[in-house]
């Protein structure tokens, strides 16, 4: 028979086994879809408090809303109200393959203005990971930061130089079988600290949904006068860049906090592409006091 000690340690990991069940599974949330001024119709998901202030997060290139699952499914939700979306060209939202729909930077920007005009008049955090930076900069030339009320640029991407980048697999290839060894290897390098075989089986399965259309267009994103666009930002701004990034150097992210006068740069040691899934806890912890803090301001 079990001793007592042991049947008491056995219910404890049970219990923390469905914690982190659950703090893995999407909680209910509310999806609606909006038009761009030109004709994409974009998925938006709306999760946790709905009277909380708003966390708007934009997610990198071959992902998907269900990137954040780490943070809609966090006490993030008791705060604030989560909104995300899906990019054109991927996820649940229209997939176009004119090159226009996505070589034209403004395109992006007027994107995530349409998301933004759901929320009313407050003035939401931003979140743009990846291709989310080129997103957030192109809103900026446009619209500026007057509807913001704070930007949160992770492992982000703000200029297409080479020197910044790491070395991306053939993700437009017209080969098939190159096409899916391409995705497997992007997926693989976005990470330092690997996820489970399951959750990198449904990272996968979104990132495969992206037409090559969007991954030939993606390195041509026009990006005129966004560097202009950050230098003029008076709302707090946060850089978080991995200290092992293989997609992202540092220098791209030294370069992003340098364009914002009084932003700050942090760094998470032996995280790669994706703090906010390697190192969840400390990101949502960061990303709340953040928001708490660009309330203030």
């Amino acid at each position: 028979m079990l001793s007592r000690f042991a049947f008491i340690f056995l219910i404890v990991l049970a219990l923390v086994a469905c914690r982190h069940q659950e703090a893995r599974t999407p909680p209910h949330h509310e999806v609606s879809f909006v038009r761009t001024p030109d004709g994409v119709r974009t998925a938006v998901q709306t999760w946790g408090n709905p009277k909380g202030r708003p966390i708007v997060f934009v997610h990198g290139l071959a992902q998907s809303h269900l990137s954040w699952t780490r943070q809609v499914a966090s006490s993030l939700g008791d705060e604030f109200r989560l909104v995300t979306y899906d990019l054109r060209g991927h996820g649940d939202s229209d997939k176009p393959l004119d090159a226009r729909y996505y070589e034209e930077g403004r395109r992006w920007g007027e994107e995530l203005a349409a998301v933004l005009d759901t929320l009313g008049p407050e003035r939401p955090v931003v979140v743009g990971w990846s291709l989310g930076g080129v997103v957030i900069a192109n809103y900026l030339a446009a619209h500026g930061d007057a509807r913001l009320g704070g930007i949160v640029l992770v492992a982000a991407v703000t200029t297409f130089d080479r020197a910044l980048l790491g070395v991306m697999p053939p993700l437009a290839s017209p080969d098939l079988a190159t096409r899916i060894g391409a995705n497997r290897q992007f997926l693989r390098d976005c990470f330092a600290v690997p996820p489970t075989g399951e959750e990198f089986e449904t990272m996968l399965a979104y990132n495969a949904q992206v037409p090559r259309e969007v991954f030939a267009a993606v390195p041509h994103v026009s990006l005129d006068g966004t560097d202009a666009a950050f230098a003029r930002v008076k709302v707090p701004v946060l850089v978080l860049q991995g200290s092992e990034d293989k997609l992202v150097k540092m220098g791209m992210a030294k370069r992003s906090a340098a364009l914002v006068p009084g932003s700050h740069l942090a760094v998470y040691e032996g995280v790669g592409h994706a703090p906010f899934y390697e190192r969840a806890d400390a990101f949502n912890g960061d990303l709340a006091a953040f928001a708490r803090r660009a309330v203030m301001e």
